[in-house]
């Protein structure tokens, strides 16, 4: 994942484009840890020492900061958008349960191809489904003697 940064008219926010949609309709903002509480990737910026304030638009993540100097907040800041977005936590936590109703699915748009494809190799390919343990499965999908896809799927009772 590559993380451009912009500077803004305020020497003291920066601003991190991640390369991919933040907010998918409106904007967020926090200016404490306790306005944060909302958002995961909020919570994360805010335990980086020195961060006063996050700001979320379509594609951009906004940093102000207080104490510190951006040499020294940056890397922590990158780390924090990356390790979220990689983790797959809702930016927003309402987001989490909006598109989590049972047995519905829910991924970004731009992964509708792939997921299509994903789709159809296990339609057409050998699978092997096994159940862990209650209301768990473990789905393996080998083509060609190779591992394409191992899944876990919890289902909720």
């Amino acid at each position: 994942m590559f993380i451009q940064t912009e500077a803004t008219p305020n020497p003291a926010t920066l601003k991190f484009l991640p390369g991919r949609s933040v907010m998918p309709a409106g904007t967020f903002e926090a200016r404490s840890a306790a306005e944060a509480e909302r958002s995961p990737l909020a919570e994360r910026l805010f335990a980086v020492p020195g961060v006063t304030g996050v700001f979320f638009g379509s594609d951009f993540v906004t940093v102000t900061k207080g104490d510190g100097e951006w040499q020294h907040l940056k890397p922590a800041i990158l780390g924090a958008i990356m390790q979220h977005f990689m983790s797959g936590a809702p930016v927003l936590q309402d987001q989490a349960t909006a598109g989590a109703e049972e047995g519905e699915e829910f991924f970004d748009e731009d992964d509708a191809g792939t997921v299509a494809t994903i789709k159809e190799l296990l339609d057409k390919h050998s699978s092997n489904k096994t159940e862990v343990e209650k209301g768990a499965s473990l789905t393996t999908l080998k083509a060609g003697g190779k591992l394409l896809i191992y899944a876990v799927k919890l289902e909720h009772h």
